[in-house]
């Protein structure tokens, strides 16, 4: 009898872990030891959880990474109304920065936050399948190194503002990562000497600026690292995903503050080129929320990531190019993210201009043989 009790508990127990919700007084916090900290050190989690219900699959996730001297309270500021859809979460890194090679910190901040991630997974209102990370300068090179270290299917999206890949992770056409948890500024490569696989499928989108002061976008020397060429990281990203064609030479200009576009393979891989310094202007930060795809219907979402349908440029200020329709003469309609029709019309050819001049700017869904995909308008 007691067996069976102890059974039944045992059963029972794991399932009640789960059956939570993630809420604003929730602990993330999670302590790791170290060389510097031989007694541990707790990297604090500030949570910030959207008002209202979830959606069914539950709401997405942004984990954010400060710059060096930063700190979570600054992030959660900066991005709460733009991402209003996600949990976000904030870290703290030690001594208010990360490792990367030659900073304050030698902590062990990738396997923290798959830590971090592999937690969220307790909670009934996170959807586990969309997990982003979002870092900035000294936060968006952890977020490279998440890119090529981990492998967690949970990340969906990640978002590295000015700070590229620089040569200590890849080199020789090849993809690198410490051994350990630490980086050694007195090795070569600063300890990056594993060979690894990024993880396949995974959306990735870099921002950096051609007057940059701080990492220079044309790649070369700073802060202690050898930085690639802005334009060159992303084009062996979109490579190691598939990507089979040249570099772009040429990106896609809109927006005011203007960048421009270099998009791969539907905009798996994405770059945007701007001029805020090492910062990040209007137009950047709008193509984020874009790109996280915050507070769309579940329907239009699924629906695109599957869809054949493609849009070129995307964003665009005028007129969208849509590439991918199965018949020459198809039906079609153009919705706004509640669904509500504003056009209606049938394609002519396989491939179709879109006009979009008197619509405000905005983020529409154009539907044509039961498919859709996402057209925003500058």
């Amino acid at each position: 009898m007691k067996q069976r009790l102890l059974f039944l508990l045992l059963t029972v127990l794991p399932l009640m872990s789960k059956a939570q919700s993630l809420t604003n007084a929730t602990n993330l916090n999670i302590t790791k030891t170290w060389w510097q900290v031989p007694n541990g050190y707790t990297y604090t989690v500030a949570v910030r959880v959207p008002q209202g219900t979830p959606p069914n699959t539950g709401f997405p996730v942004c984990i954010l990474l400060h710059g060096n001297g930063g700190n979570p309270q600054q992030m959660i500021g900066q991005f709460k109304d733009l991402l209003s859809c996600h949990v976000l979460l904030a870290p703290l890194g030690y001594m208010n920065s990360w490792n990367i090679c030659s900073e304050n910190s030698d902590g062990p901040d990738v396997e923290m936050l798959g830590e971090l991630v592999l937690s969220l997974k307790n909670f009934t209102n996170i959807d586990t399948a969309k997990i982003r990370l979002l870092g900035i300068s000294n936060g968006g090179a952890l977020v490279n190194r998440m890119y090529i270290e981990n492998n967690d299917p949970a990340i969906d999206r990640t978002c590295a503002v000015v700070s590229q890949l620089h040569d200590n992770q890849f080199r020789s056409g090849s993809f690198f990562q410490t051994q350990g948890t630490s980086t050694d500024p007195s090795q070569n490569h600063c300890g990056y000497d594993l060979a690894v696989q990024p993880s396949a499928g995974r959306r990735y989108l870099s921002i950096c600026n051609t007057n940059d002061f701080v990492i220079p976008y044309s790649g070369g020397p700073a802060v202690g690292l050898n930085f690639l060429d802005a334009e060159y990281a992303a084009f062996v990203l979109a490579q190691d995903q598939g990507y089979i064609g040249s570099q772009l030479s040429n990106g896609v200009a809109f927006g005011t503050p203007s960048v421009s576009e270099f998009a791969y393979l539907s905009g798996q891989i994405a770059h945007l080129k701007g001029d805020a310094g090492h910062g990040i202007n209007a137009t950047q930060l709008n193509y984020i929320k874009d790109f996280f795809s915050d507070c769309l219907p579940d329907i239009s979402v699924e629906t695109e990531e599957k869809s054949s349908l493609r849009a070129r440029p995307n964003p665009a200020q005028n007129k969208v190019h849509i590439a991918g329709l199965p018949e020459e003469y198809t039906p079609y309609q153009l919705m706004d993210l509640s669904g509500k029709p504003i056009r209606l019309g049938t394609t002519i050819g396989h491939e179709f201009i879109l006009d979009l001049s008197e619509l405000p700017a905005g983020t529409y869904l154009f539907q044509a043989a039961g498919e859709q995909l996402r057209v925003i308008k500058r």
